[in-house]
């Protein structure tokens, strides 16, 4: 494992490397045309590669794969992108990728260390997506030998979404889940969603239960044939002896909450209410995908600040991967609880399983070691988890996926939803021109956790970067978010709408002129078969009313669209950045992590069963 030194001088040389990069980073597609991205901001020689290259060569820029066929390229220290040829810059990239910086631990290592004995269990296909069917299969795998390796009983799971994580823990795996996610939408179809993935469950264990033991299986409508009482006998004694059946008795408990958590949340009273409160209300079962609002005091003797929650949220949530973080707890100290901190009074949205009988594990002095979780936690989510088990020697392990990097705050960049007016409260301006395309004032609105004002700040968190006062800016966070091995196989005939959403942009600004507050029109282009179709749309969804007759607005399209082209190229040559910008976020976690004084820390490679280096 990497020492903090060297996680430090890795941090230094990869943010030496972007910080000249951030300019193309952090511009934005909608201002390709009006800012002639094209000319600005990629240089002479690599235009020129760009343009040598088919088709099938270009979508392999962003995975840096191309230097295969390419060839590597000495990079030293006086790299400059301004003279650098198309697989020089290439070949900086990968130098400057996680996996070619001696930072990354191989998960099973770490099993090996803390979570030795695999858990066996049968395989759930068929009730996902390939891509989650593999993330969630890996998470599970890690997650559980954790738990078994460091004696945790209960699973917290945050930024639950859909719960397929935390139904494929508590089925596959046989632990207490508590799932907590922000919308009580999501919630409730979760568990909606868990009871039928229970019915499939129980028929995949039967089924293998009786290949096992001999026994004719179903087909179609066809029966099984009628067993007599005593071979039943025989046979329920065989099937206690199965390998499946042993593993998997169904006595997990699942938990669903909605509640919105920060850093300032006092998890373990969540935790325990939840627990507790299960066994009041399992006297009296409640349907299933229905909820029961509970509300106690959320201060706490042991210290921990109070519980900061707000009901029925909706976090936006994206299908990307990133790397993972597994901590094994050791002598930690409890964040000191800051002075005259009041306690408060908060809710949050219980929903469980029909008919859950009250068991020991209902009660929380039962529960000694918790497990902290998340596959594809939003924004602010995943720093906050990180905090939230620094402060609590409960929490045995963290395994975490982070996602959504734009939606963090960062200390040293202005959120662009927020008006700070003349007081900037002591923050620098923002060096991107993100605020461009975003209205200057917006309400806040606690449905989306960006554009809640001092929520926490999520970037940066290690000494190294904060004393630099680095920022990223929220499109270089967005960029990040770009899955480059997706790119490697997509039909670029996407570029449309990247191409129709710039055209727009000049056409607003010759028709208009202050388009500032004009930022979002959405996702519109896939009802649109034309230019023409895709403005009138524009135009409808911005509330503006634009005279402008069809022969002109096919005039536009004709006059720029000979940009298409080079359009797509520098979207591709600018989404090479993507892991760079991604492996500076985690590198920044994981300094933060080490300076905490952990025994372990560990960033583990993609759970994506591609290879992007």
């Amino acid at each position: 494992m990497a020492s903090l030194e060297h996680i430090n001088e890795v941090i230094k040389k990869v943010a030496k490397f972007l910080s000249p990069l951030l300019p193309l980073s952090s511009c934005h597609m909608v201002d390709y045309i009006t800012a002639d991205h094209w000319e600005n901001l990629v240089p002479e020689q690599i235009r020129e590669d760009l343009s040598n290259l088919p088709r099938e060569q270009l979508q392999h820029i962003p995975s840096a794969s191309l230097l295969n066929e390419l060839g590597d390229e000495p990079v030293d220290s006086n790299w400059s992108l301004a003279t650098s040829s198309l697989s020089s810059y290439l070949s900086a990239i990968r130098q400057h990728s996680l996996s070619s910086l001696g930072v990354l631990t191989p998960v099973d290592e770490i099993l090996e260390i803390y979570g030795p004995q695999e858990v066996a269990t049968l395989p759930m296909k068929g009730v996902m997506s390939k891509k989650k069917t593999h993330e969630v299969e890996t998470m599970s795998r890690v997650i559980s030998r954790l738990a078994k390796g460091c004696g945790v009983d209960w699973i917290v799971d945050l930024g639950s979404g859909k719960g397929y994580l935390s139904t494929s823990l508590a089925l596959q795996y046989n632990l207490n889940v508590i799932a907590i996610d922000s919308s009580e939408e999501n919630t409730s179809n979760a568990m909606v969603r868990k009871t039928k993935l229970q019915k499939f469950w129980k028929s995949l264990k039967k089924t293998e239960e009786d290949k096992l033991l001999g026994r004719p299986l179903k087909k179609g409508k066809h029966r099984r044939r009628k067993i007599k009482p005593a071979e039943a006998s025989s046979n329920e004694a065989e099937s206690r002896d199965c390998p499946s059946s042993q593993h998997n008795r169904d006595s997990s408990r699942h938990i669903a909450i909605t509640a919105f958590v920060t850093e300032n949340t006092n998890l373990l009273q969540v935790v325990k209410e939840s627990i507790e409160s299960e066994g009041d209300v399992s006297s009296g079962p409640l349907v299933e995908g229905s909820s029961s609002s509970i509300t106690g005091n959320q201060s706490s003797s042991s210290g921990n600040e109070c519980c900061d929650i707000v009901q029925n949220s909706d976090t936006r949530r994206l299908d990307d991967e990133s790397a993972k973080y597994c901590i094994d707890r050791a002598s930690v100290s409890e964040r000191p609880q800051e002075n005259g901190e009041e306690t408060q009074t908060s809710q949050h949205c219980v929903v469980q399983d029909k008919g859950s009988p009250v068991t020991s594990q209902n009660k929380w002095s039962d529960v000694s070691k918790l497990g902290l979780v998340g596959l594809h936690t939003c924004g602010n989510l995943a720093p906050s988890s990180m905090k939230i088990f620094l402060s609590n020697p409960t929490l045995a392990f963290l395994c975490n996926v982070g996602c959504c990097y734009h939606l963090m705050e960062e200390e040293f960049s202005r959120n662009p939803f927020i008006d700070y007016g003349d007081d900037n409260q002591g923050k620098p301006k923002s060096q991107n021109t993100d605020q461009n395309h975003v209205p200057k004032h917006k309400p806040a609105n606690p449905m989306h956790p960006s554009e809640l004002p001092n929520l926490s700040l999520g970037f940066p968190l290690s000494t190294v970067l904060r004393e630099e006062r680095f920022s990223l800016g929220r499109n270089s966070r967005m960029l990040s978010c770009q899955p480059a091995d997706r790119l490697n196989c997509t039909d670029m005939s996407s570029t449309m709408s990247l191409y129709w959403r710039s055209l727009l942009q000049v056409l607003l600004l010759h028709k208009v002129g202050n388009i500032s507050d004009m930022a979002h029109v959405g996702r519109i282009a896939a009802k649109c078969q034309n230019f023409n179709e895709y403005a009138r749309a524009a135009f409808a969804k911005l509330g503006i009313d634009v005279e402008i007759q069809e022969e002109e607005l096919h005039e536009y399209d004709k006059k720029y669209g000979s940009h298409i082209r080079n359009l797509e190229m520098f979207f591709l040559f600018r989404a090479s950045l993507a892991p760079i910008i991604e492996g500076l976020i985690l590198l920044d976690r994981l300094a933060y992590l080490y300076e905490q004084c952990l025994n372990a820390v560990v960033v583990a490679g993609r759970i994506t069963g591609n290879q992007t280096y």
